[in-house]
């Protein structure tokens, strides 16, 4: 697990951070200067369509969830991302979609597959659903969901959805705006049944108009030069005024963060499809020469036009003569204040190696 991979190694550099933090030096002066990215984002996809069912009696897994985009504007192409979900442990979540691209740049438990998806209702309302493959264990998968014709979507309230599975692997910003649920369901493996219905009161539902981004903990490597960052996850950064903007990550999706005359973010960007997840920080957030030891910068999370569904701050933890450490404090929504995590820049000739983690 990677909070605990990391443990050991980070409290030795933190307390070597602190040791040194009064004989800062400016080497790699440059490579400082530049925005510090202090995360990697992936912004799936604002989804036209989520349906989810519960696996209580299943051996392995809680739950099996399906996100759809049609992509109305090309019908030549549609996203279809089927996920199931373990039980115990860390939750671990397994990702089957129908696009090879999209699958490579998860970072996830993913796998390409050929998916049959179809699905049927009125246009304003819940959609029935069928999906067919083939899991990572072989096994045949068919799930069926079905609605009544008089059911209707309502207004689902509740803000982003509680970040619950690979927990210590990633956080999850997950909205569903339109929602309606039913006992009609049926999830067979192999032939077999696993649908929960209903029990204790544990229904199936279909979300209509969803996002659902992942912020992931892991390492990565930047370099910079010439107004230009890379790192090592294949993400390539170019400046454009007062910004940095991204090669595309897929079919129309990138990264755009914007930023004031000190080379601070104030915004960040993940766009697909023309719809954005946004970190926006106030004051802008430092880097390497701004930052100092115990500033607080305020920050707020939004999808498109639904503002501050998550707020909080970040502090500067620590910073010496070559490293630097973000603590990020969850305020909002209540689940997220038991997910703090750390960002942990290390600074080489070339640019800085960054670590996020639980």
């Amino acid at each position: 697990m990677l909070k605990f991979r990391y443990t050991i190694g980070l409290l030795l550099i933190i307390f070597s951070i602190q040791a040194v933090g009064a004989q800062e030096e400016e080497s790699s002066l440059d490579a400082r200067k530049y925005p510090l990215i202090p995360f990697n984002t992936n912004f799936w996809n604002y989804w036209d369509h989520y349906w989810a069912t519960w696996l209580d009696d299943h051996p392995k897994y809680e739950m099996i969830e399906v996100t759809a985009y049609d992509n109305l504007e090309n019908s030549d192409y549609k996203l279809i991302r089927v996920f199931l979900s373990e039980k115990s442990g860390s939750k671990l979540q397994y990702y089957y979609l129908n696009d090879s691209i999209a699958m490579k740049r998860s970072r996830a438990n993913s796998f390409y597959r050929d998916i049959v998806y179809k699905k049927k209702g009125k246009k304003e309302g819940p959609q029935s659903l069928y999906i067919k493959f083939k899991d990572k264990d072989d096994e045949l998968i068919e799930w069926t969901i079905n609605f009544d014709k008089k059911a209707k979507l309502g207004h689902h309230k509740k803000g982003l959805t509680p970040s619950i599975h690979s927990v210590g692997h990633i956080l999850l910003y997950h909205l569903r705006t339109r929602t309606s649920s039913t006992t009609n369901d049926k999830v067979l493996f192999n032939g077999k049944d696993y649908a929960y219905n209903n029990k204790k009161g544990k229904k199936s539902w279909y979300n209509k108009d969803v996002y659902s981004a992942v912020q992931v903990y892991a390492k990565s490597t930047f370099n910079v030069a010439n107004e230009k960052i890379s790192n090592s996850w294949n993400r390539h950064f170019k400046k454009q005024g007062n910004s940095y903007v991204s090669e595309k990550l897929g079919r129309q999706n990138f990264i755009k963060f914007d930023l004031d005359v000190d080379n601070q973010i104030k915004t960040y960007q993940h766009i697909s499809f023309d719809h954005a997840l946004t970190f926006t920080f106030d004051p802008p957030l430092p880097n390497y020469v701004t930052a100092k030891k115990g500033q607080v910068v305020d920050f707020s999370v939004s999808f498109d036009d639904r503002k501050d569904l998550m707020k909080g701050q970040v502090r500067v933890m620590s910073k010496g003569k070559d490293g630097l450490i973000f603590q990020w404090l969850h305020h909002y929504p209540k689940w997220s204040v038991w997910r703090p995590f750390k960002s942990y820049f290390q600074f080489t000739d070339t640019g800085y190696e960054l670590i996020t983690y639980e």
